[in-house]
C-alpha cells in the first residue's frame, strides 16, 4: 500500500519536471523562431521639441521604415500612405495630431483613396534637411479663426495657423485668408500668403530623440538571457 502510494505521488512530480524541461526547450525554440520576425519589427518612435513665441512644445511620431517612400527624388519621407503611423504635437496646452479636425490636409492621394498625405515627416537622408536636423516636418493646424475647403485648397477667415515646415521649422501665421497645399512625393509646397497680408512668428525644432530601442537589440538580448538561464540550470546554479 505504501509502495503504491509513493509511486502514485511521485509520478506527477516526475511529470512536472519533464514538462518544465520541455517548456524551457520550447521557450528557447520559440525565441529562435521569432527572432527573424523581431529583427524585422520596424516601428520607430521619435520624440521632438519646438520653441515658438516664447513657449515650448513637445511632439512624437512613429513610422515604419519598411513602408517609407522616396518618390519625388528628394529622399525618404513618411506620410499617411507611406509609413507614418502616428503624429502628435502639444503646444500652448493643445495637442494637434494627424487626425485633428483642425488639420489642413493636402490633396487626397490618387493611389490610396481617402488617405491624406499631411502631416509629412522628412527622414534622415532627405536632401532638404537643414540645420543639422535628423528629421523635418510639414503640418498645418488652425489655432483660431476658420478655414474651409478640401484637397489642399482652403479659404480662411482671419485664421491663425500653427505650422511645421522645412524652410521655417515652426511658425504661427496670423491673418491668413487662404491656404494652398500641393506636393509631388517629398517635394511639398504650401502658400499662406505673405506680408503685409499676414504676420508670422517663427520658431525652431529644439530636439530630436529616437525613443524606441533597435528591435534587433531587444531580440538578441532576450535570446542571450534565455541562453544564460539554460546554462545556469544545467550547472544547477538556478
Amino acid at each position: 500500500m505504501s509502495f503504491a502510494y509513493n509511486l502514485v505521488t511521485m509520478l506527477p512530480i516526475s511529470g512536472f519536471k519533464a514538462l518544465a524541461r520541455s517548456a524551457r526547450w520550447l521557450g528557447l525554440c520559440a525565441l529562435v523562431a521569432a527572432l527573424p520576425f523581431t529583427v524585422r519589427a520596424s516601428t520607430v518612435t521619435v520624440d521632438f521639441g519646438i520653441s515658438l513665441n516664447g513657449s515650448t512644445g513637445a511632439g512624437q511620431f512613429t513610422y515604419d521604415p519598411a513602408a517609407i517612400s522616396t518618390a519625388g527624388g528628394l529622399g525618404p519621407y513618411a506620410d499617411g500612405a507611406d509609413g507614418l503611423e502616428s503624429f502628435s504635437l502639444t503646444y500652448d496646452g493643445t495637442t494637434y495630431t494627424d487626425t485633428s479636425a483642425n488639420l489642413l490636409g493636402g490633396p487626397t492621394l490618387s493611389t490610396v483613396p481617402l488617405v491624406n498625405a499631411v502631416p509629412t515627416v522628412f527622414l534622415p537622408g532627405n536632401s532638404t534637411l537643414q540645420n543639422g536636423l535628423q528629421y523635418e516636418f510639414f503640418g498645418l493646424w488652425v489655432v483660431s479663426g476658420s478655414c474651409t475647403g478640401t484637397g489642399g485648397d482652403y479659404t480662411c477667415d482671419d485664421a491663425t495657423i500653427l505650422g511645421l515646415g522645412r524652410s521655417t521649422e515652426a511658425f504661427l501665421a496670423s491673418d491668413v485668408t487662404s491656404a494652398d497645399i500641393s506636393y509631388t512625393g517629398s517635394d511639398l509646397l504650401y502658400n499662406l500668403g505673405s506680408a503685409p497680408g499676414i504676420s508670422e512668428i517663427t520658431g525652431t525644432i529644439t530636439s530630436e530623440v529616437v525613443a524606441t530601442p533597435e528591435p534587433a537589440l531587444v531580440s538578441f538580448t532576450a535570446l542571450a538571457l534565455a541562453g544564460l538561464c539554460f546554462a545556469l540550470r544545467r550547472k544547477g546554479i538556478i
